[in-house]
Parts: structure tokens; C-alpha cells; sequence
């Protein structure tokens, strides 16, 4: 029981060295999301985004098979869930036996409309994404895939969110696969609570705070109060930070690049000399809030990554599409066919 316990909390903190420089995951993991406006790929303003019908269908791909290279290279799904059973009690009881794999959650609400969660709080995801390790090419390919993007499920129009819900995770990640062309090797779930759990198990981070800061949620017990400037800040207080989304317009900063911040000091103080000689306390603390596929002969396979991390090219790559209210909600339109030209780019 121990050894297997101490085996899966190796392989989900050596899955956090490799995801944890990201910033869209954390942004979208405890707030709305933010618009992909940040990488290589600029969104589309355009095109099919004004055409619901076409934007949503699932373009059709040939050959699915995994995109890795002779095995060495591997695709994870990161996903962001916002359970926070500590702080908020109206979850229905359904929820709680399917989460957070949700594998047979289409019970649960089997029109596909939500309809059944009205009264109760639903468990959503929130952030999702994309991880490309790219060993041949010596490259991480990294995409932020907005849980509100619309899709077409049997004949149902949902979210990504709504399909992680109402379908699971596994169908997510087919669906994730047909509007990327990237095969699903691996996932991984995990909640706010692991986030901070994390940082304080490296003892909390030294990050800047970009401009004052104060908000408050009663709902949420959510109470944000810093001071601009560089400082070491523990789990909750780099939380509040990248909650907070109060920012001028017409500042050089906002939530993308003040949550990049606080990810590239996480992934820095993961990687560093002071957190490796009490890593296997950090994978302990880490493994109560994660599930993950990741197993340990996937660990042996790729423990390179983390010797070669530093030399490795870093790309991010928006999902091309729009944010626009439809049918009464804010959602994400997809261009799916230049999402598939774009990322083939990566292949």
C-alpha cells in the first residue's frame, strides 16, 4: 500500500515539474476564464467564429493514432476543477460518487443541458490544458483549451465543461483529440485546494505583486488584500493573486501575465536544489489532491524530462476562435479547422 501510494505521488509531482510553468491552467483553474490572447496563435476574429452551426461541428481528422514519436514524446490534458467542498456545501450528492473522474456521470443529466444542477452546484472544469513534451524536437508545446468552447456532442450542444460533467473525462479527452488532433496520452485532475497545498509545501513563493489588491467574497470566504511590490508570499496569499481581477485596462499587466509570474516561480522553486532534498514530502502533500493516468512505468519512461527541462524550447499556442454571448451565456466559438492546421504545426 505505501510503496504504491509513494510510486503514484512520484508520478504526479513529476507531471507538475512538467505543466507547472504554464499560466493559463492556474488563471482558468480559480476564475472565469480569461480570452486566449497570449501566445503564438492569435484568436480569430472572424471566419467561422460567427457561424455557430460550423464552428462547433468536430472537423473530420484522419489517422488519430498517438502523435508521439516512437513512444518517447506524450500529450496530457491538465483539468481544473473548482471543488471546494471545505468552503462551499450546495454540491448535489451525485457529484460527489462521480468526482472526479465523472465516468458515469451521464446519468446524472442525460438531456446534456445542465437542467438537473439548477438547485445544486455543479462541479465544473474550469481549466483545461494541453501539454505537449516534444523529446524529438526537444520542445513543450503548451495550450490553454477554454472550457467554455461549444462542441457538439451526439447531436447535444455543450461545453467542455458540461462535457466533463456529463460525460467524464475519458470522452473529454476523445473530444479534446478531435478538435486538436493531438492524442490523449495522459491526464490529470486536480482542485484549487491542491494548488495552494502545493506552494506551501515549497514553503511559499517570491513573486510580484503588480499593483494594490483588495477584494472580498463573503459567499467564498474569499478575502484579498496585498500590497504592490516583490515579496514572498505563502499558497493562499499567490491564490488571492491570481483570483484578483481588479486591473486597470490600460495596464501592461493583467491576470495572464501576473498568473505566468506566479507559475514560472513555481516551476523554478520545484526544479531548485532546497525543494529536491524534501521532494518525496511535496509529492506526499501533492498526492491528496490530484487523480492521474501518469503511471510509474510512464514515470521511468520519461524522469529525463526533468534533467533536460531548462534546455527545452517552451510554445504557447492559442486555440483559435472567439468569446461571445450565445443562446443567453458567454461561450467560446471555435474555429476547429484552423485549430487542426494550427497545431499540426506541432505534430
Amino acid at each position: 500500500m505505501l510503496a504504491s501510494l509513494r510510486n503514484f505521488i512520484i508520478t504526479f509531482v513529476i507531471a507538475l515539474l512538467i505543466f507547472a510553468p504554464t499560466a493559463y491552467f492556474l488563471s482558468g483553474l480559480l476564475i472565469e476564464c480569461v480570452g486566449p490572447g497570449f501566445g503564438i496563435i492569435s484568436p480569430d476574429d472572424g471566419g467561422d467564429a460567427n457561424n455557430p452551426a460550423a464552428s462547433t461541428t468536430d472537423p473530420v481528422i484522419d489517422d488519430l493514432g498517438p502523435s508521439s514519436t516512437n513512444g518517447t514524446s506524450f500529450n496530457m490534458l491538465i483539468v481544473g476543477t473548482d471543488y471546494q467542498p471545505n468552503i462551499l456545501k450546495d454540491y448535489k450528492s451525485d457529484a460527489f460518487v462521480n468526482y472526479p473522474m465523472f465516468e458515469n456521470a451521464a446519468g446524472l443529466d442525460p438531456a446534456g443541458s445542465m437542467s438537473d444542477y439548477t438547485a445544486y452546484r455543479s462541479i465544473n472544469a474550469d481549466a483545461m490544458l494541453l501539454i505537449r513534451a516534444d523529446k524529438a524536437n526537444g520542445r513543450f508545446v503548451y495550450s490553454y483549451i477554454p472550457s467554455e468552447m461549444l462542441v457538439m456532442c451526439g447531436g447535444v450542444e455543450m461545453t467542455l465543461s458540461e462535457v466533463y460533467t456529463t460525460l467524464g473525462i475519458k470522452y473529454l479527452t476523445s473530444k479534446i483529440t478531435a478538435i486538436t488532433g493531438f492524442y490523449i496520452d495522459y491526464y490529470t485532475i486536480i482542485d484549487i485546494a491542491g494548488v495552494e497545498a502545493l506552494i506551501n509545501s515549497v514553503e511559499g513563493l517570491t513573486v510580484t505583486v503588480p499593483c494594490d489588491m483588495k477584494y472580498s467574497d463573503p459567499a467564498q470566504k474569499l478575502y484579498i488584500d496585498l500590497k504592490a511590490g516583490v515579496q514572498k508570499l505563502s499558497g493562499k496569499a499567490c491564490t488571492d493573486l491570481i483570483r484578483y481581477n481588479g486591473y486597470d485596462p490600460n495596464a501592461s499587466f493583467d491576470r495572464a501575465t501576473v498568473t505566468m509570474s506566479v507559475l514560472n516561480a513555481l516551476a523554478e522553486k520545484l526544479a531548485s536544489e532546497s525543494v529536491i532534498t524534501k521532494i518525496e514530502s511535496v509529492y506526499k502533500i501533492a498526492s491528496n489532491y490530484a487523480t492521474t493516468d501518469f503511471g510509474t512505468d510512464d514515470l521511468a519512461e520519461h524522469t529525463d524530462l526533468l534533467r533536460e527541462y531548462a534546455s527545452y524550447k517552451k510554445h504557447n499556442v492559442s486555440y483559435p476562435g472567439t468569446y461571445e454571448i450565445h443562446n443567453g451565456r458567454r461561450v467560446f466559438l471555435p474555429n476547429t479547422n484552423k485549430a487542426i492546421l494550427t497545431y499540426s504545426e506541432y505534430r
